[in-house]
């Protein structure tokens, strides 16, 4: 092989090797960008997601599933509300429509940032007086842990706590006009102060330590769902569903005041109907 050829073939290989050298270090701030990248969450631009760090594989929440969460919520690099340890149970509408989207979508252990548009966010009435109706706001979320919940066996205490927590929510999204999912939060609740006999079964060294005391405020509790939920099935002209739940107020408490104003309010509907 001559000088020239060798000198020619020298020079290629030093083309090569810097091409691929420089192919790589563009392999890598491509992978380095796309984990930086935000991502369209639903395709619709709503909700943007940055993964700040990867969860565990394959380890994303069932609905129905307990998930216990970190969050901050920023509007303007301004810390609006700040929850560690927080609990939700995925789908209930315990926290607002985008952020149990997301959460739903993330893997144990993720932590990320989201943008989150009005509209599956604090809707046109935003949350005064720091979130206006028109503010996308940002989330810096963790998933934690998440479990099962076996109601059958919660104790008196926990279905009182977890059932009246449903029911401040369910009056938090009344309070919004959001009537259909303040419902289902209400009949959420329903669910955890059921009557103990008959309904749902307590571990028997509990059952043996009921106290009357213990039903009565569990009966109270009911009762105050129930006439939440007739208001809210009320503003949805759900006329014959708020009779009924009137009816189970007003069969434990016939002087209920709330229950006989609203039952009146809706046979005045039906008269004028």
């Amino acid at each position: 092989m001559s000088i020239d050829s060798e000198d020619n073939k020298k020079v290629n290989d030093n083309e090569n090797a810097g091409e691929a050298e420089t192919n790589s270090e563009t392999a890598e701030c491509q992978d380095e960008n796309a984990e930086n990248e935000w991502v369209d969450l639903l395709g619709s631009g709503v909700i943007k997601k940055k993964i700040l760090e990867e969860g565990e594989p394959d380890s994303r929440p069932q609905r129905q599933q307990v998930c216990t969460i970190n969050y901050e919520l920023f509007v303007e690099d301004e810390i609006i509300e700040k929850q560690e340890n927080f609990e939700i149970d995925l789908g209930d509408c315990d926290v607002i429509q985008g952020l149990d989207v997301s959460i739903g979508l993330m893997n144990v252990g993720e932590e990320c940032l989201l943008e989150i548009e009005p509209r599956l966010a604090f809707g046109s009435k935003g949350l005064p007086p720091k979130i206006s109706g028109v503010t996308t706001v940002t989330y810096k979320l963790k998933l934690v842990s998440t479990r099962e919940e076996d109601l059958e066996t919660l104790s008196i205490s926990e279905r009182k706590k977890k059932g009246n927590k449903k029911r401040e929510r369910g009056n938090w999204w009344y309070c919004r006009g959001e009537n259909t999912i303040a419902v289902q939060c209400y009949r959420k609740a329903l669910d955890y102060l059921d009557e103990v006999e008959g309904g749902i079964k307590l571990p028997k060294s509990e059952a043996e330590d009921i106290t009357d005391s213990a039903l009565q405020d569990l009966l109270e509790d009911r009762i105050s769902v129930y006439n939440n939920l007739a208001a809210a099935q009320i503003k949805l002209e759900s006329y014959d569903a708020a009779l009924t739940s009137l009816k189970t107020v007003l069969q434990c408490q016939p002087n209920n005041i709330k229950a006989l104003y609203r039952q009146a309010k809706v046979s005045i509907s039906h008269f004028v109907g």
